[in-house]
């Protein structure tokens, strides 16, 4: 084997099956260069233990490797010391909330706006109680339309719309839905839509034990982030790719 496929190898390993790893490489090598619907079935180990599908044209293979080959959200794993909920706004296609909840053995709330993404989420979570709630967060009760870029799917962004079909709706809603009587991990992943999130009433923050954000363009600076959890008694951890923020 070459150098490339060693490394890959070695890299993929701990969740790659051996037989989804020569799907996987041999993706890289031939990925497709014109849009296509065909999708990437990949088997993860222990303790994901579960397929796990992904488009082969667009964003999905690079959040894959984002999530389990670059471990983005390893620091939320190493300074938490439990989780038994997990909120995931903007869950994409559920990779993010299979690392977590694979980690944390936790049950799961994931939220996704983007009707293509919406049903890769849902074939990800076959067979599981994992509750998918087809909507975008945002400050009030609304309409949205979704917009994605040339299959950039994690760039996914919504806007209120009077034809939009899409159900925007508040934080407040989004848990008490999700039937937890605390959140202890709260992971925003929503393409500036954050800045929504704050505003106005911030009383919900009280049922939150931790939020794992990813911000875009000045959002923490619009969102007031670092003075709304100090007021609120969030230690705030720097992480790269996510910030973390941990009630004290």
């Amino acid at each position: 084997m070459n150098s490339w496929t060693v490394d890959l190898f070695r890299q993929t390993k701990p969740f790659l099956s051996p037989f989804s790893f020569l799907q996987y490489r041999d993706f890289l090598r031939h990925e497709p260069q014109t849009p296509s619907e065909e999708l990437l079935k990949l088997r993860l180990k222990s303790p994901v233990g579960r397929p796990v599908f992904l488009r082969k044209w667009g964003s999905d293979p690079l959040t894959f490797d984002e999530v389990f080959i670059e471990q983005v959200y390893r620091p939320v794993v190493a300074n938490l010391d439990s989780c038994r909920t997990l909120i995931d706004l903007g869950a994409n296609i559920g990779l993010a909330s299979l690392y977590l909840s694979s980690h944390f053995n936790c049950r799961c709330v994931c939220v996704e706006p983007n009707p293509d993404t919406f049903r890769i989420l849902k074939m990800n979570f076959a067979g599981t109680d994992t509750q998918l709630l087809h909507a975008a967060v945002w400050s009030s009760e609304t309409t949205v339309a979704a917009d994605c870029p040339e299959a950039h799917f994690s760039m996914s962004k919504v806007a209120p719309a009077l034809d939009g079909q899409i159900p925007g709706l508040p934080i407040t809603a989004i848990i008490r839905r999700s039937g937890f009587e605390s959140v202890d991990l709260l992971k925003i992943d929503i393409e500036g839509a954050e800045v929504e999130v704050f505003r106005g009433d911030l009383s919900w923050l009280n049922a939150v034990r931790a939020i794992a954000i990813e911000f875009h363009g000045d959002s923490r600076k619009q969102t007031a982030f670092d003075a709304v959890m100090q007021r609120f008694h969030f230690r705030v951890i720097e992480g790269g790719h996510t910030t973390l923020a941990i009630r004290s």
